[in-house]
């Protein structure tokens, strides 16, 4: 990972951890900016990249269906950005990934698989465990598109960072 830190001309540049020496000066914000967007809860239906995906109703409930999915390509219409949907990011963010209709994550077996599960069920999402027995997948292009696209989780594990609407989260 990269910090920041002053160069001999005084410009701010970036320096990795293994490279700082005693004394070094390491840059911090003093307040991180605001943006204009202050989301609770996302309406996938009203959102670019869902409009192709179907709506459907179940019971009192508007679900966001793919096309041409079988049961496992829904997701809750309404998702509020709350603590749950932080864990999420989060365990995308240290250990997740994606394949082509799928959520990775290769998280088992680390202390908090029952809150993981919790949470998924609570968007009535299903998962499996990868033969390896590390790697929970949810098969739902829904899911994939709301972290990669609406959350804008991505990247690899050398690029990864934590977007903008995360720090422009309700508390």
């Amino acid at each position: 990972h990269s910090l920041f830190t002053l160069n001999e001309n005084g410009d701010i540049v970036p320096v990795k951890c293994g490279e700082l020496k005693k004394g070094d000066v390491i840059v911090v914000a003093k307040a991180l900016p605001k943006s204009e967007n202050n989301y609770k809860t996302f309406v996938l239906s009203s959102l670019p990249e869902f409009s192709e995906f179907l709506l459907i109703k179940n019971g009192d409930e508007w679900f966001i269906k793919a096309p041409h999915s079988n049961g496992n390509g829904v997701l809750p219409n309404k998702i509020v950005l709350n603590e749950d949907i932080g864990f999420l990011a989060g365990i995308w963010l240290s250990d997740g990934s994606y394949d082509k209709n799928s959520v990775l994550f290769s998280v088992i077996g680390k202390g908090f698989d029952e809150y993981l599960y919790s949470i998924l069920a609570k968007l009535g999402l299903k998962w499996n465990i990868a033969p390896d027995k590390v790697t929970l997948r949810i098969n739902s292009l829904p899911f994939k598109i709301f972290l990669q696209n609406t959350l804008q989780l991505k990247g690899y594990s050398n690029t990864k960072f934590i977007p903008q609407i995360f720090f422009d989260a309700p508390d």
